[in-house]
């Protein structure tokens, strides 16, 4: 790469990260920011360009799967108990609060439960609220096991 490429290359990465527009990747992890044609008139320069991209790509998915991981983690520790929340690949689908409701309405001893669930790409996990952000954990269902089935309206 001559020098004059490589310094044209090295503005053109600035250009880039100091860009207030709009990130340089968007979700779909294609170049967002504007590309000047003066630093893509050399062969040289447009590969290298590219390969720029590529490893902005990659450094956006380990950000992206670090942030899963400190976030599994996160949840974990709001358990008692510690069980096994985090696991490589798990991610978080959505979490929330649910009641049970006692099914005998004639005894009014009994109140309804409330429980926190998450549901996460592989399993729903569901845990007995403890105080506010701490859980104790109840069980957790198989997804890859579980089974759809329609039940009759009532």
């Amino acid at each position: 790469m001559t020098k004059e490429c490589e310094a044209r290359c090295e503005i053109a990465i600035l250009y880039m990260a100091t860009s207030t527009t709009k990130h340089p990747l968007n979700s779909s992890g294609t170049f967002f920011a504007r590309r000047s044609m003066w630093a893509l008139d050399l062969p040289e320069c447009r590969d290298t360009l590219d390969d720029v991209l590529e490893s902005m790509k990659k450094v956006k998915r380990n950000i992206e799967k670090q942030e899963t991981e400190v976030e599994l983690l996160r949840i974990q520790g709001q358990f008692i108990g510690n069980p096994p929340i985090y696991k490589p690949g798990r991610r978080l689908i959505i979490e929330g609060e649910l009641f049970r409701v006692n099914k005998d309405s004639s005894n009014h001893d009994k109140k309804d439960k409330q429980y926190k669930f998450h549901l996460f790409n592989d399993s729903l996990c569901y845990s007995r609220i403890i105080s506010t952000g701490s859980y104790k954990f109840t069980r957790a269902l198989n997804l890859s096991s579980a089974m759809i089935q329609n039940l009759p309206d009532r």
